[in-house]
């Protein structure tokens, strides 16, 4: 056999091979035997920023599947709390929590813990639109000698999530110049600003929101 006929066979022979997966841990059928979760291990999820701007909130449960160790096979929302990114966030938070099995006289097995998270906005955290003619502290940026070759093709805008006491807790860029450089300029120079709260919030601790296009000159 020469080698060209050698590499045809070895083909041919590699093509019939059946692929084998790794098969995925099946859900136990219920009543499930009940996992506890450590909650002093779980990290506080964090609210996300476009959730607390929309006003969502709501309540999800999840279950996590796990094996003898304590450690998570599988998960999944048993109950939404009608906004996928609350029920996105709850998971890459509480997914952190150290898990105890149940235990019988056999010692550990693999079992199921239910966690419950209830997303609620606290009155002191309601969003108000704050002028970014507010804005103290900082100074905009002006455009920087080694932003690049490329020259901005419109302003850079961003979003700036503040604190009660008027700090930015989160800044993005929400619509970018054209230039990477400048929007990071840009994203540096707000973050650091303070704002005043609008006359509305009558003098009440309240968040808000920002929206600033800088334009570059």
């Amino acid at each position: 056999m020469n080698r060209l006929q050698t590499v045809l066979s070895l083909a041919c022979a590699l093509a019939v091979v059946p692929l084998v997966h790794a098969q995925e841990t099946a859900w136990p059928s219920p009543p499930y035997k009940r996992a506890t979760v450590d909650s002093a291990t779980c990290p506080r999820p964090e609210y996300p920023a476009a959730s607390l701007q929309a006003n969502e909130e709501g309540k999800v449960l999840l279950l996590f599947l796990v094996d003898a160790k304590g450690k998570i096979l599988r998960e999944q929302v048993a109950r939404s709390s009608g906004h996928a990114r609350l029920d996105q966030a709850a998971q890459d938070a509480l997914r952190r929590c150290r898990f105890n099995p149940f235990s019988s006289a056999d010692g550990p097995t693999e079992s199921v813990a239910q966690v419950e998270y209830v997303w609620r906005i606290k009155p002191s955290t309601r969003f108000l639109a704050v002028p970014a003619s507010t804005a103290s502290g900082c100074q905009p940026p002006a455009m920087a000698a080694d932003a690049g070759a490329d020259a901005p093709k419109a302003p850079t805008r961003l979003s700036l999530l503040l604190s009660a006491e008027g700090w930015v807790d989160l800044a993005r860029v929400e619509t970018s110049s054209g230039n990477a450089r400048l929007d990071a300029l840009a994203l540096g120079a707000y973050a650091q600003c303070r704002f005043r709260a609008p006359p509305e919030a009558d003098g009440a601790l309240v968040k808000g929101m920002v929206t600033v296009d800088h334009a570059w000159k």
